[in-house]
């Protein structure tokens, strides 16, 4: 059942973040069984509403630089994102990698 509503929660996150579907269209295509089911899992899932999750890949577009792309990976608390990017930054090659605020590019 978990694994069932994780690969929902995948399908309609790539489809709120890709498409200007509508939340009701999405919910059905990922297989939700009502929109109400969809605002809670989506909400479970990443600590966003729909709206947030959109909101956020619109902004990641306009401010993305040309010839980048912009991964977001879902994680499960307690998950140490500081931690992670100290050692990304401890290890960062230069002129290939850089660390900026919570930002890590290659």
């Amino acid at each position: 059942m978990a694994l069932a509503r994780a690969h929902r929660a995948q399908s309609a996150r790539t489809l709120i973040e890709s498409t200007d579907l509508s939340f009701a269209q999405i919910a059905l295509g990922a297989g939700f069984g009502s929109v109400r089911q969809f605002n809670d899992t989506i909400r479970d899932v990443y600590a966003r509403t729909p709206t947030e999750l959109r909101r956020r890949a619109q902004g990641g577009r306009s401010a993305g630089r040309s010839g980048t792309i912009t991964l977001r990976l879902a994680a499960r608390g307690p998950f140490d994102g500081a931690g992670l990017i100290g050692f990304l930054g401890a290890r960062a090659v230069a002129g290939v990698e850089e660390i900026e605020g919570e930002t890590y590019r290659r």
